[in-house]
């Protein structure tokens, strides 16, 4: 079987290693079959030919498209056929050649006799040659064998001649000397180029192709018509794939260059710019007073698109590694999961999903997701995090994650923020499952800090925002806690391919992808703080003028008063996250129009007053609301309205009209010893708050009734004028006495208000967060995009509702002539008060923690505005807020500052870590790990220098 063959090459595996080294470096003693010397090595010809420069050319005159590399006597690097005359493509059809019209073609057989280039037959053989360190012997009588040859110019049958010389090495090595990489090591029948092996790996990397679909590919670039006729060497392909991407992260991290066992994580890279001592922090770091910059920074999270199925046979299974990436050893991770416990309390927040399907299994699935670390600052996941869940997402899961997450280079490290999306309640016995498992421990010395980010916490109660956002968290700069987020499309996309795979062969797949999204983060990490710094400059420079206009309106003693209570509460947040709640203000929530329907019913029993007033007048204000409903549905109807449309609004209209009847006929009950044509004469005609039409000014924002000469003839229900008090004049209520009917309406129009009010906040921040989503996150999908902005659509219909509703109350409350104090409490609405807060959409834009809040969010149960305890609170809660942003964007200027320098050292380091193996393999001769060792270590310093250039022009630019 194919895991048979693994566990026949893994004892092999270090000779392969030494084999790919060796041609790193031109042959030993060996010259151009000119006989000058050798130059170049051409990546795409059979056998990467080494070559000198004019049969480099020679050999190249029609194939202008492969890729060369120069030897510049430390290593190879990669060139182009410029160099060597090759300089334009003559396009004409009697003759298509690549080299120069003035150019000699004698030139060409320099150094070659007639006999040479007679020998260079085109026939469908090659042949395997030795190394020539090796003394030749006479030929045996071996015969030649034809073999499959997999490559990415399609599937070759060619005939392969061996190597008979003496010491020749195995076959399968010659196969490897030769670029070619052998599907057995005996009876060899099939190989696969390097080339092709690469392009699998590079097309699954960045297309998610699967083995299957690549192998298919190539079938159809054999033979179109009939691919089905090409050998099928899908099989041999999936299990030399999983040889080649090891032998490669072994090459990459220097396991090559020693028999040495990886350790866990070392084949792994992780983030250039996190603080690691020993790595890439100063010899002095522990003497800088700002000691936040050095704290790690981890976000978690839980994907559950990764799945794996039960395999069939699962104890045959062949892993090529065990927590040298980012998955943890096998053997450790499944004793914790055993024996630790999952502590389940009493339910503190919102039932959020990762806390509510912690036993979530299915029948057919041996692993249902995955959870895993990253930092949370630029996103490079934390090697040995990756961490399967057997069922749901579990603390015991996500426990192991956390515990190698800040146990990484982390030595000495004095704190860590942890962000993740149900801290409030994943924290809360945190120590305690910590202390029983002898699998996993916290850092000793280092101070946690524990928070949510910034998209998830408006999913949780009022409560967690200000104990859990990474805004009001002391040295967290400007992070926001969901960059994790953003791996896992990536890892979801190559998801259906790993589904069936074995459990290995998932894990090292999914291994690959994430080394190689952390790769292109270190590649990135140079622009993007370059980026991030432009940023943190602007956000400082406005949040400390924002910080400074709020000061300047406040005393001096109340300024010490405020310092003195935020100092307090960065020196106890971690004892005691209770006194985060000073960052909120909690605004006493007003009564409700149902609170004070019953409050008046209950007078009414209590002081034997007529009996139903309150409800009559609480029903005909339900009914004044349908009135607007429908009043807004009929307005939307098109200029000629299908006949399902116009039945849909007449069934309204005649449910709508009964009610009013029945209503009305319980009227002369309250109006008793009034003639009711002579009230309808003196009833007035309201107007309702009306958003609609964009191009209206504030003040023509009023969509007119009927009047009441018009009430009788009346025939649409909607515009019936109902007959409550606050539908006459105040002399026409007096001159009834009707004035107590008056005095109620008045107090459950407050009520009505209120509930309009809330109705409008509460809509108001549904309707930002779908901004933030939807809105923004399905802006990729036209289809995603359309219904995303159907639902803004949906809440503004919402939002304008409430808006009419608040209007009538206000109107109706100004006729009545309500107290002074209650018309200065209910405003008039414009239309820029019913913009989304930014308190409410986004706590992290620049600037926002200044602004000041508007009526409408501020009103609450005191009964006057300028209650001077509210007031005092109010402007106590903005500028705590006003001073953490400030503090954010200083620390996150801070932070990038000192990131800029950790990553040219962590490029330095990675480098000298090279030129010591370059070292050490030029002691003991070892010329291709020395070639590649130098080849490494200039691509380090290269990075380096640079990264250098790139944050010396930033940090001219922005002085610190």
């Amino acid at each position: 079987s194919q895991n048979d063959y693994l566990r026949e090459w893994l004892p092999r595996k270090n000779e392969y290693l030494e084999r790919l080294l060796l041609n790193e470096c031109p042959p030993k003693d060996q010259h151009c079959p000119c006989g000058a010397e050798i130059r170049y090595k051409c990546l795409d010809c059979m056998g990467r030919k080494f070559t000198c420069s004019p049969c480099c050319r020679s050999a190249h005159r029609h194939m202008p498209f492969h890729r060369i590399e120069r030897w510049n006597d430390l290593y190879y690097e990669p060139a182009w056929l410029t160099e060597v005359c090759i300089l334009s493509v003559e396009l004409s059809r009697a003759s298509a050649s690549a080299l120069p019209d003035d150019y000699d073609d004698a030139s060409e057989d320099e150094g070659l006799s007639d006999g040479d280039v007679e020998n260079w037959e085109d026939d469908d053989e090659f042949t395997l040659k030795h190394l020539p360190e090796r003394p030749p012997r006479e030929e045996n009588a071996e015969a030649d064998v034809e073999m499959v040859i997999v490559d990415r110019s399609g599937v070759h049958r060619i005939g392969v001649r061996w190597c008979r010389c003496h010491h020749a090495p195995t076959k399968d090595l010659q196969l490897v000397d030769s670029g070619l990489f052998p599907a057995s090591f005996e009876n060899i029948k099939t190989a696969f180029t390097f080339h092709v092996l690469d392009d699998f790996l590079m097309d699954n990397l960045e297309c998610k192709t699967s083995c299957m679909n690549f192998y298919n590919k190539l079938r159809r670039v054999t033979n179109s018509t009939f691919p089905f006729t090409v050998p099928d060497r899908y099989r041999e392909l999936t299990r030399l794939s999983r040889q080649w991407r090891h032998l490669l992260e072994m090459l990459s991290q220097g396991y090559g260059h020693t028999n040495d066992k990886p350790a866990d994580g070392d084949l792994a890279i992780f983030c250039p710019a996190c603080p690691q001592p020993g790595i890439n922090l100063p010899d002095n770091w522990k003497e800088d007073p700002d000691q936040y910059k050095y704290r790690r920074t981890v976000v978690m999270d839980g994907n559950f698109k990764c799945v794996l199925e039960k395999p069939k046979r699962p104890d045959d299974d062949v892993h090529l590694t065990d927590g040298e990436l980012f998955f943890p050893r096998r053997g450790p991770y499944q004793e914790h999961i055993k024996i630790a416990i999952d502590i389940k309390g009493v339910i503190l927040c919102n039932e959020h999903q990762a806390a509510m399907s912690v036993d979530f299994v299915l029948r057919n699935l041996l692993i249902t997701g995955f959870g895993g670390g990253a930092c949370a600052r630029h996103g490079a996941c934390v090697p040995n995090t990756l961490c399967d869940f057997q069922k749901g997402e579990r603390q015991r899961n996500m426990d192991y994650c956390l515990s190698k997450a800040l146990s990484y280079n982390s030595e000495g490290l004095p704190s860590a923020l942890v962000l993740y999306d149900i801290m409030c309640q994943y924290g809360v016995h945190l120590k305690k499952r910590f202390d029983h498992s002898p699998y996993i421990d916290l850092p000793a010395g280092m101070d946690i800090y524990t928070g949510i980010g910034l998209f998830h916490v408006h999913g949780h109660k009022q409560d967690c925002f200000a104990k859990f956002a990474p805004s009001f968290i002391h040295g967290a700069g400007m992070v926001a806690g969901e960059i994790m987020e953003t791996d896992w499309p990536r890892m979801n996309a190559i998801a259906p391919s790993t589904r069936c795979m074995t459990e290995a062969h998932r894990r090292e797949v999914l291994d690959h992808h994430m080394n190689d999204m952390n790769f292109m983060k270190m590649l990135r990490m140079p622009g993007a703080l370059v980026k991030k710094l432009k940023a943190a400059h602007v956000g400082r420079l406005e949040s400390a003028q924002a910080l400074q206009d709020l000061c300047e309106g406040n005393t001096d003693e109340q300024l010490k008063e405020w310092t003195a209570l935020e100092e307090s509460i960065r020196q106890g947040r971690l004892e005691n996250n209770d006194l985060m709640e000073a960052y909120d203000l909690d605004i006493e929530q007003a009564p409700t129009l149902a609170k004070i329907q019953n409050d008046l019913i209950e007078r009414e029993q209590r002081k034997r007053e007529q009996q139903g007033t309150a409800s009559w007048i609480a029903k005909g204000l339900a009914i004044e609301e349908e009135q607007i409903k429908l009043a807004t549905a009929v307005r939307k109807l098109p200029r000629s309205p299908t006949q399902k449309q116009a039945l849909s609004i007449n069934k309204r209209r005649e449910k709508l009209q009964k009610k009013i009847t029945s209503w009305a006929s319980e009227s002369k009950a309250f109006y008793q010893g009034n003639d009711i044509e002579e009230m309808m004469s003196t009833m007035g005609f309201g107007a309702e708050y009306d958003t609609d039409t964009e191009e209206r000014d504030d003040e023509d924002m009023m969509d007119k009734r009927i009047s009441p000469e018009e009430w009788a003839e009346a025939s649409r229900p909607e515009d019936i004028v109902l007959m409550l008090p606050s539908s006459f004049t105040r002399e026409a209520l007096v001159d009834m006495d009707l004035t107590d009917l008056a005095k109620c309406e008045i107090k459950l129009r407050q009520g009505q208000a209120n509930d309009a009010l809330h109705a409008l906040r509460m809509t108001l921040g549904h309707k930002s967060v779908l901004f933030r989503t939807k809105v923004r996150h399905d802006a990729d999908s036209q289809r995603k995009k359309g219904r995303a902005w159907a639902k803004v659509f949906a809440a503004e219909t919402t939002i304008r509702h409430h808006a009419r509703v608040y209007g009538r109350c206000r109107e109706a409350l100004q006729r009545l002539e309500a107290r002074d104090s209650v018309l200065k409490r209910y405003q008039e609405l414009k239309r820029h008060h019913l913009k989304v807060t930014t308190e409410i959409a986004d706590p992290n834009p620049r600037g926002s923690r200044n602004d000041s809040l508007t009526w409408l969010w501020n009103i609450g149960g005191a009964d006057d505005m300028e209650n001077s305890d509210f007031m005092k609170r109010l402007y106590e809660v903005h500028w705590l807020k006003a001073k953490a942003r400030a503090d954010r964007w200083n620390e996150e200027f801070n932070i990038i500052w000192s990131e800029m320098d950790w990553t040219v050292r962590y490029f330095r380091h990675q480098g000298d870590i090279w030129v010591e193996r370059t070292r050490v393999a030029q002691e003991e001769g070892k010329q291709g790990s020395a070639a590649y060792g130098a080849r490494q270590a200039a691509m380090w310093a290269k990075f380096c220098s640079q990264a250098r250039m790139v944050f010396h022009d930033a940090k001219s630019t922005y002085q610190l």
